[in-house]
């Protein structure tokens, strides 16, 4: 089963605290999570950028905690967050099987298979 997290905040906040730092941060889970990570940011400096409708999408097949990566982009500042560490059970370990996803201005999870 695969990890995910969502945070809503008022203010653009950095999300490395529990993205890295924290001793269950996502990147401590992928050791158990290694088939991939997604990060979806959305805030005032991602609609600033060239970025599709807002969010910041990055996404990986690597282990989180193993890919540098996740390091620097989990230090992006935004108002949303949407993250997922996956665990593989069906699907091949592809970009196209890691969330998160979008689907023109909707970014989205899930947990389990469709």
């Amino acid at each position: 089963m695969c990890r995910l997290l969502g945070i809503v905040s008022s203010e653009a906040t950095g999300f490395g605290l529990i993205l890295q730092d924290a001793p269950r941060s996502l990147a401590t889970l992928s050791r158990e999570h290694r088939d991939g990570w997604g990060l979806a940011v959305f805030g005032s400096r991602a609609a600033e950028a060239e970025t599709d409708h807002g969010w910041q999408l990055h996404k990986a097949v690597a282990c989180a905690a193993e890919d540098r990566d996740f390091g620097m982009f989990a230090a992006a500042p935004g108002e949303v967050l949407i993250s997922h560490i996956r665990r593989r059970t069906v699907g091949a370990l592809s970009l196209e099987n890691t969330h998160p996803f979008r689907s023109g201005r909707w970014v989205f999870a899930h947990n389990g298979t469709i």
